[in-house]
């Protein structure tokens, strides 16, 4: 680097993981992609991924097994970016 030559401008094109801002927009994402998606998965699914984290971790018991598994599908299906609108 030279005082002489001109400052280089830098753009960050992602968000970087562990910035302050971090779980803020992790909730925000989590959020918009359970409302881009309320007709795709059931109300459960949905509640879940708008009631039941904490930035990237689910945080919400089910009766069995079977139920888990479903809703972690369907969450999981919510969240892909294909999914996105």
């Amino acid at each position: 680097m030279s005082a002489t030559k001109p400052a280089a401008d830098y753009q960050m094109l992602v968000h970087l993981f562990g910035a302050t801002s971090s779980p803020a927009c992790a909730s925000y994402a989590l959020r918009r992609v359970a409302d881009d998606n309320v007709t795709a998965v059931s109300a459960d699914a949905v509640s879940t991924v708008k009631n039941f984290f904490c930035v990237d971790d689910c945080v919400k018991s089910v009766d069995t097994e079977d139920i888990a598994i479903k809703l972690a599908t369907e969450i999981k299906v919510t969240t892909q970016k294909k999914n996105l609108k």
